[in-house]
């Protein structure tokens, strides 16, 4: 009786191993997917302040120069390519492609460049 008893221990510990490795594998996969997920929204964070801060020096420049692009005419908008730093370390990492319409008097009020489009893309 005492053989029998063995093979049922055994058999037991070999199930509840398994068992407890796939508890321990799904577990793993859980947090490998919330990491994953935790960098995509990292991404997209960055890219989103990249294209807000590329607007903001689109917006500064033709604050200050009203012509700015010179390429910019009504009937053809011009995208300016400005360089961003994104990760703080002091060298600009990401291209933000700006396109600007609306340039010249593209409403016909008689006041040149008030009704700029300024629209931003950002490539990493």
């Amino acid at each position: 009786m005492m053989h029998n008893q063995r093979g049922i221990v055994l058999g037991i510990v070999i199930i509840s191993s398994i068992v407890f490795a796939v508890a321990a594998y799904a577990v793993l996969a859980v947090a490998s997917s919330k990491m994953q997920l935790a960098q995509f929204d990292r991404q997209r964070i960055r890219m989103r302040y990249a294209a807000e801060s590329g607007l903001a020096i689109a917006y500064q420049r033709l604050f200050a120069d009203p012509n700015y692009p010179p390429t910019c005419v009504p009937s053809n908008p011009a995208t300016v390519t400005i360089p961003v730093d994104t990760d703080g370390n002091g060298t600009d990492d990401t291209d933000v492609a700006v396109t600007i319409s609306n340039c010249g008097d593209a409403n016909g009020d008689g006041i040149a460049n008030d009704d700029h489009v300024v629209t931003a893309k950002v490539t990493f």
